[in-house]
């Protein structure tokens, strides 16, 4: 049996650092399922301090010099393997759905099982969660990003989740939406919100 490679691919603004923390907080109980998780700087953690920090800068200066992560996670998981047959890594880093990043892993559905995962929120949360990390603070008004942000079709999740697909072809790809179930509710009965999501994309 292959050895499994799932990727929590992005995006920036959707839960990524409670899923960080869930990865920390539960990190030996996914060890003793033979779960494991690739620290900052793209190694297996050994413990639960590893995985402080994130992997974001590691695969950004990969992407600087066009190098291929597949045979650096290949040799790590290799380790892995030697002492547990069947496992299944993680890789989580919310910039994998940038431009140039899916080409960093050319080759790697050949070599495992791979599954790529997107967290995607609507834009009434995605924008204003993004307006105040980043607009508030240059003096920005919210009304004046909100209008770039749709001229400039952003979140850009459309893009990004297209750029996987075009790519790897033959690995599995699911996107998940972040959602309250009050939002939820009033973002399935509203007609004039929506998600850049590619058509033949579904949920899962």
């Amino acid at each position: 049996m292959r050895s499994r490679l799932i990727i929590h691919a992005g995006f920036a603004k959707c839960g990524n650092a409670s899923i960080r923390f869930s990865l920390f907080q539960n990190f030996w109980k996914l060890q003793k399922h033979n779960v494991f998780v690739f620290d900052k700087n793209l190694t297996i953690a050994r413990t639960p301090e590893d995985l402080v920090g994130t992997s974001i800068w590691s695969v950004e200066r990969a992407r600087k010099k066009t190098e291929n992560l597949t045979q650096r996670l290949a040799e790590e998981m290799a380790a892995v393997s030697r002492r547990k047959a069947d496992h299944v890594a993680i890789l989580s880093a919310e910039n994998l759905a940038n431009p140039g990043m899916a080409e960093l892993f050319a080759g790697v559905d050949s070599q495992f099982e791979v599954c790529v995962i997107f967290y995607v929120r609507p834009q009434l949360q995605w924008i204003p969660s993004a307006w105040k990390q980043w607009g508030l603070k240059t003096g920005v008004l919210l009304r004046d990003f909100i209008s770039q942000c749709i001229e400039a079709r952003r979140p850009p999740f459309r893009a990004g989740i297209q750029s996987w697909v075009y790519r790897k072809a033959s690995t599995r790809l699911k996107v998940r939406l972040e959602i309250p179930a009050s939002t939820f509710r009033f973002f399935m009965s509203s007609r004039k919100t929506h998600i850049f999501l590619p058509t033949f994309m579904t949920t899962a």
